[in-house]
């Protein structure tokens, strides 16, 4: 039997050996709806394992409600918490068994940011782990993470993908007990505090990295070039010079979680680093108060090249984009919208590999969708592509170009280069689609005429978004009704596809091929011409 105070439980055990199993089967059946309704009330989300297991009972539980799992779960169903939800839940997953004293070393780290016992929740598991819980403060993507090795083994999960078993859950003659704390108190801690104790994206495998990296945005050549210290001396100092770095991120769709990592990883002579010398905890909170201000500033000073850029991007999803190539043309126009509001400009650069990998499709597609763009009058090249400089392009947008009625922005503007939406994987239309279900619940019918693609084209990806539990259908007076879930985990669906990292695969031959162009040219160089007659 468990109970979820912390109480002497021996007498309780002692007097639970004397009792039959038909009575300890009513007592553990009896303390699992206890433990059930106790969570419910504190806004837990739970889910059922099998009986004496750590598995889930059910496939699909990322997506489903709590109470519709429990009404198919076994009455010996061991219980799950889903980490996420409204309560940002977090656990650390001290696994004690493989390194002893993790759990210890996440206790004195915890004790370090002035969280101490029963200032939170401490699970104590079946094979002498600790589950550490807590809130996060800020939303992030993606589901679990690796302990770092200097603090020993196991996980921080974080997001829907990733739950944990509780108490009263059983395995074999062990439960698992709240041994310190309170479910009804969870510290809210920033992920950022927490970074020193979670395993680097060079270590972390990457089918458990912390930021997926289909979802962290490209920063701008020029962001670049600042934080390797190029172009600073246009600043008056050195303070307005990072800060032009950091709107530069922001404008580019960055969160202070990425922004803090490319600080990081491109230590310069700026104020950050010099903070970061003295006392790192100031030189976070410098960098957290001028990315807020950053925020301010580009939510209230947006260009007119950057207004049209933003009206583009709003337009091309609900455009009807007929022709076979009509959902690839789509995603490249987006590329280019993409990377003009990132410059500020209407006449931007733009690379054929830069705009591939925005779109989520090969060099050669872009080259071709972007000719078959300019046909249409969306871009006009402005000049032609040299040897080391990309080709310039003018956007070209009125909102008087036509466009499917009572729609809004896409969710994510990134999504078209999710690898879940590639060639290999559910491809362009089926982006099409998802976009389309992101504002209403649609039929077949409406879908059709919101996206331009044909009947079969959008039934076939409605099966296969169907399979893959990305949407839902109700049947209606209007017939069969499809919307999106809530809470689909994409880069978890590219996993099961195959084609998660293949965004990333593409951006590092990308980067190759531009290293080795640029050693060529410095390498070999045309010849003078001489003077004179020829």
């Amino acid at each position: 039997m468990m109970i979820l105070e912390r109480i002497n439980t021996a007498p309780v055990q002692d007097a639970i050996e004397t009792l039959t199993d038909a009575e300890k089967n009513g007592l553990d059946e009896l303390a699992r709806k206890s433990a059930l309704q106790h969570y419910e009330r504190l806004s837990y989300e739970t889910l059922p394992l099998r009986a004496d297991t750590k598995d889930a009972f059910l496939k699909d539980w990322q997506h489903r409600e709590p109470r519709e799992m429990w009404k198919h779960a076994p009455e010996n169903a061991n219980v799950g918490i889903r980490c996420g939800g409204a309560r940002r839940l977090a656990i650390v997953d001290a696994d004690n068994k493989n390194e002893p004293r993790t759990s210890e070393r996440v206790a004195n780290f915890f004790a370090g940011l002035g969280l101490h016992e029963n200032d939170y929740p401490q699970v104590a598991t079946p094979n002498a782990g600790q589950h550490f819980y807590i809130a996060l403060a800020d939303e992030r993507a993606g589901a679990y993470c690796q302990l770092s090795p200097e603090m020993g083994s196991g996980e921080f999960r974080y997001g829907r993908g990733a739950y944990v078993a509780a108490p009263p859950s059983q395995i074999g003659e062990r439960n698992y007990i709240l041994a310190s704390g309170d479910f009804g108190k969870l510290p809210r801690v920033a992920l950022s505090d927490l970074r020193p104790i979670l395993a680097s994206e060079n270590t972390t495998p990457q089918s458990a990295r912390l930021f997926p990296i289909a979802s962290v945005p490209t920063p701008s050549r020029r962001a670049l070039a600042l934080l390797r210290g190029e172009g600073m001396e246009r600043y008056h100092s050195r303070s307005e010079g990072e800060q032009a770095i950091i709107t530069s991120l922001v404008n580019s769709g960055f969160e202070f979680d990425a922004i803090l990592t490319l600080f990081l990883q491109h230590p310069r002579a700026g104020k950050f680093a010099e903070l970061s010398a003295k006392n790192p905890k100031n030189a976070l909170r410098w960098l957290r108060h001028s990315f807020e201000n950053a925020q301010k500033w580009t939510r209230t000073h947006e260009g007119n090249a950057r207004q049209l850029a933003r009206a583009a991007r709003e337009w091309a999803p609900s455009h009807q984009w007929t022709g076979r190539t009509g959902a690839i043309d789509c995603a490249v126009f987006l590329a280019h919208a993409e990377i003009a509001y990132r410059a500020g400009r209407i006449v931007y650069a733009a690379s054929c590999r830069d705009v591939a990998e925005l779109a989520g499709v090969g060099f050669r597609t872009s080259i071709r969708a972007t000719h078959r763009l300019r046909e249409l009058g969306l871009i006009v090249l402005e000049q032609e592509a040299t040897f080391n400089l990309a080709a310039t392009f003018r956007l070209v947008f009125t909102d008087t170009l036509s466009k499917y009625i009572n729609v809004r922005e896409c969710v994510n503007k990134n999504s078209a280069a999710h690898d879940v939406f590639r060639y290999a994987g559910l491809g362009k239309v089926a982006l099409a689609v998802w976009n389309a279900l992101q504002s209403d619940a649609l039929t077949a019918r409406e879908i059709i005429a919101k996206t331009g693609r044909s009947r079969y084209a959008v039934n076939r990806a409605l099966e296969r978004m169907f399979q893959l539990q990305m949407v839902g259908m109700d049947l209606t007076a209007q017939g069969e009704t499809w919307y999106a879930l809530e809470n689909v985990d994409l880069n978890e669906i590219a996993r099961h596809i195959g084609t998660y990292g293949k965004g990333v695969r593409q951006r590092a031959e990308h980067e190759r091929q531009r290293a080795a162009r640029r050693k060529w040219s410095t390498e070999t160089r045309p010849p003078k011409r001489k003077r004179g007659k020829q």
